[in-house]
C-alpha cells in the first residue's frame, strides 16, 4: 500500500459482510479500499460517459458529411 492511514471507524458488520461478498475481498481494510476503488471506477465512467454525450450533442463525434451520407444511405426514402 502506498500512502496509508490508520484510522478508527465503525462499520455494521452485516454491511461489511455483505460487501466482502460481493466484492470478493476478505476483511474490513480490503472491503473498503474495493469499496472506494469502486465508487472511483463508477464517477470515472460516469464522467466519460458524460463526455461522450456531450460530443454527440455537439456533432463532434463524426465528421458531419459521414453522418449525413450515412444516414441517407440509411433512410432513402427521408431524401
Amino acid at each position: 500500500m502506498a500512502n496509508v492511514k490508520r484510522t478508527s471507524m465503525f462499520l455494521d458488520r452485516d454491511l461489511v459482510h455483505e460487501a466482502e461478498e460481493a466484492l470478493g475481498t476478505k476483511g474490513p481494510t480490503e472491503t473498503v479500499h474495493a469499496a472506494m476503488r469502486v465508487a472511483l471506477t463508477q464517477k470515472k465512467r460516469l464522467m466519460a460517459q458524460r463526455r461522450l454525450l456531450e460530443l454527440i450533442k455537439r456533432g463532434e463525434l463524426v465528421d458531419p458529411e459521414y453522418a449525413e451520407n450515412f444516414w441517407r444511405y440509411r433512410h432513402p426514402e427521408d431524401g
